[in-house]
């Protein structure tokens, strides 16, 4: 069963027209845990890594925002009805991001 939720790293990253490699670049954190952050296998983010990713722009609470995503998968897991589309959980997550360049017309 695919997941249609997005974390909020890849809506950074997506946000920013970085690929993945490339916020690895950018970061200093390697693709593979970069990969494992957004697919959320990794349950909590280490301060070292946060530390990273706030100095290349992500927000200050982005490991809190990472939890309640992690959490937000747990509830979509239990109850397949209630799932966020990947749009709307960047909105709540990032609402003052700009807009992708899909969404303007």
């Amino acid at each position: 069963m695919t997941n249609h939720n997005i974390s909020p790293i890849e809506a950074f990253r997506k946000n920013r027209g970085w690929s993945r490699g490339a916020l690895a670049r950018e970061s200093g954190i390697s693709y593979v845990t970069c990969n494992n952050i957004e697919n959320g296998y990794i349950l909590q983010i280490s301060q070292n890594i946060l530390e990273k990713l706030v100095r290349v722009g992500c927000p200050d609470d982005i490991g809190e925002q990472y939890i309640l995503w992690r959490q937000s998968l747990s509830c979509n897991a239990a109850n397949p009805e209630a799932k966020t589309s990947k749009e709307e959980l960047a909105n709540k997550l990032l609402p003052e991001a700009e807009p992708q360049l899909s969404e303007v017309e």
